[in-house]
């Protein structure tokens, strides 16, 4: 809710946060690490995950047009 209100770099990377901890996510782990676990997440968890990193760490000019592309990866 509060990326979708407020699509903002801040935002993204605490739902990223978030996200990672739902997951069980170590520090050290990358995204493509947790794909790759034997037991791994469901599909549309590591959806998510990659649409939020993606706003997290894409350019400051393009964070709210690519948060908001994150939305429907969220609403699942």
């Amino acid at each position: 809710e509060a990326l979708e209100t407020d699509p903002s770099r801040t935002n993204a990377l605490a739902l990223r946060a978030a996200l990672r901890e739902r997951l069980g996510a170590r520090d050290d782990e990358t995204l493509g690490d947790l794909r790759a676990r034997p037991a791994g997440a469901s599909r549309p968890a590591l959806e998510a995950l990659r649409a939020v990193e993606l706003a997290a760490f894409c350019p400051e000019s393009e964070v709210a047009a690519v948060a908001r592309e994150a939305l429907p990866f969220l609403n699942r």
